[in-house]
């Protein structure tokens, strides 16, 4: 499921089907309305490999959001 992306560029997984690309606000609104949960499979150019989102190290500058708690 690899994908040639960028920083700026999401990809989640819906079952075996990747969809995106969304940016870092599009992932955060589908995480806080439970769309993306915390084993949602995300991927981004920054990854090494799809990742659930809760395995996901979210600092702001590279990231999602600093603190996966803090959104729901």
């Amino acid at each position: 499921m690899k994908k040639n992306t960028t920083l700026n560029e999401w990809f989640y997984a819906d079952g075996e089907k990747p969809l995106g690309p969304y940016d870092k606000d599009e992932i955060k609104a589908l995480y806080s309305i439970g769309v993306i949960t915390d084993e949602t499979l995300v991927y981004n150019e920054s990854l090494s490999d799809w990742s659930p989102i809760s395995k996901v190290d979210l600092t702001e500058s590279e990231y999602l959001f600093n603190d996966a708690e803090e959104t729901k």
